[in-house]
């Protein structure tokens, strides 16, 4: 019994080891990160803040704008600006990848580099659909102050929106043309491509790898006469750091692009609403504040 005991222990002992080496190696390898991240350059200028101004005082009819304005424009500039993190921090990780050995990138990896990647490749997408969405509801907003055939009911409920509603409701604004261009530059199909469909596979099948490891050895399909057949012995090679960083830096130019677009349609909507406040006489309120 006691011999039981003290081999457990040790068992125990030894784990507690290999655990605080593994754990020490991780330190070290985080501060010759640290080192090169702050030094590292961005792959574009920073998306800017406070880039509008409403009047102080607003039409209760354009106090739900305001408030949508407030939080989308927070809200996408913070996106844009986490992508540019996202790049820097996986650059970064690309060199110091160069100097670790086989046996401690796996962990290096699950710990530090893969769950960052995973949500960098999905940004672009994500920031395209947040600016659609917003331009549906604020384009929404002011048209029904805009237009007399423009009601409430012309855009559905907010889990129904999709950029066809955008659409329908930027038309009538000069600029949403340029800026429903430059938007469907993001995510298009090149970059998927490239990307070997990681998006779409990691939300709804199983994605590339990312720098080791291969997928798909077994692939159900269609062949040209129309009958089903197995691919297996094919694999789908992993997706490496470096071409991750540099399809996200020209997925990043290619953003803040559209949002500058995005902004001079919102802020001729802005224009508008300064021209409406002062030609009505309407009880107002204050613009809501900014956080």
């Amino acid at each position: 019994m006691s011999s039981s005991c003290d081999e457990k222990k040790k068992a125990g002992l030894c784990k507690k080891n290999e655990a605080k080496k593994i754990n020490d190696k991780l330190v070290d390898v985080y501060r010759q990160y640290l080192e090169l991240r702050f030094c590292e350059p961005g792959p574009g200028e920073l998306a800017e803040y406070d880039w509008y101004s409403l009047p102080n005082e607003l039409p209760f009819r354009f106090y739900n704008y305001s408030i949508m304005l407030g939080e989308y424009a927070q809200g996408l500039s913070n996106s844009i600006n986490e992508l540019n993190r996202y790049v820097v921090t996986l650059k970064t990780w690309d060199k110091v990848l160069r100097n670790i050995d086989d046996d401690f990138r796996f962990k290096l990896m699950l710990e530090m580099i893969d769950p960052i990647a995973s949500i960098a490749i999905n940004l672009p997408r994500i920031i395209k659909k947040r600016a659609f969405f917003s331009i549906a509801h604020l384009c929404h907003q002011v048209n029904m102050s805009k237009e007399q055939d423009w009601s409430e009911d012309k855009l559905p409920n907010d889990d129904k929106i999709e950029q066809e509603h955008a659409d329908n409701a930027g038309k009538r604004w000069r600029k949403y043309c340029k800026t429903k261009v430059a938007l469907e530059k993001i995510d298009n199909k090149n970059y998927s491509e490239k990307t070997k469909q990681f998006r779409n596979k990691y939300n709804h099948r199983f994605p590339p790898n990312i720098e080791e490891g291969h997928t798909g050895l077994s692939q159900r399909r269609i062949d040209e006469d129309g009958r089903w057949e197995y691919g297996i012995g094919g694999f789908i090679e992993p997706l490496p750091l470096s071409l991750i960083v540099s399809l996200l830096s020209d997925q990043y130019k290619i953003i803040i692009s559209a949002y500058n677009s995005y902004q001079k349609l919102i802020l001729s909507q802005v224009d508008f609403i300064e021209k409406k406040t002062q030609a009505m006489n309407l009880p107002k309120v204050k613009e809501a504040s900014r956080n």
